[in-house]
């Protein structure tokens, strides 16, 4: 929970502060796959000033949670998503559905938008995951099907390249997990949630 409030304020901030986007960012800027990554040392100094604010956002928000006024505010914050909480599981699954079959209506894609093929079968691949999503005892199928979209990828773009998308394996595992009926897994799965929920 800490950490969503950390990333929510963080983005908030970048988005009041930002007028335009200066940073490299492969969905939204040129971005050749093959290429080099950039060193630290080359980046444009106009990024900087960003990369500060975020620290800055983050150290304030670790300072707020040892006063008094950190507790209570995030009592209140699980309190107003105390409902929520207990449907976390169906909501990644809707979103995963949602996800899935926007990309199968699209077309051409493999994972995400950057990620581009001219093979018909991902687009299959990608709706049989989202009808998947729908039914606990698919899950592990929609999971498998996840893995081989991600494998495509590596085959395709390479194993560096995919290393931005290795949370879809995260997913893929909380999916294969979720089907269970034992509860050591169920336990290991909502553990899995937890950790991929906030990097999304």
């Amino acid at each position: 929970m800490r950490k969503q409030l950390y990333l929510l304020g963080a983005s908030s901030t970048l988005c009041m502060a930002s007028s335009a986007a200066l940073a490299h960012v492969k969905w939204f800027a040129p971005f050749d796959a093959a290429e080099q990554p950039l060193a630290v040392t080359a980046m444009p100094l106009a990024t900087w000033p960003t990369i500060a604010l975020v620290g800055a956002v983050f150290w304030a928000a670790c300072y707020a949670e040892r006063t008094s006024a950190g507790p209570t505010f995030l009592k209140a914050c699980e309190l107003a998503t105390t409902g929520l909480q207990s449907r976390l599981e169906d909501l990644f699954r809707g979103a995963a559905a949602v996800f899935f079959a926007a990309l199968a209506l699209h077309g051409g894609l493999i994972l995400t938008p950057e990620l581009k093929t001219t093979a018909s079968w991902p687009l299959l691949v990608q709706a049989a995951i989202a009808i998947g999503m729908f039914w606990r005892s698919t899950l592990p199928l929609s999971a498998l099907g996840i893995v081989s979209l991600f494998l495509y990828g590596i085959a395709t773009y390479g194993s560096f390249h995919m290393m931005d998308y290795t949370i879809f394996l995260g997913i893929a595992a909380f999916f294969a997990l979720s089907a269970s009926r034992d509860p050591k897994l169920l336990a290991a799965a909502s553990t899995l949630l937890d950790m991929v929920w906030p990097s999304l």
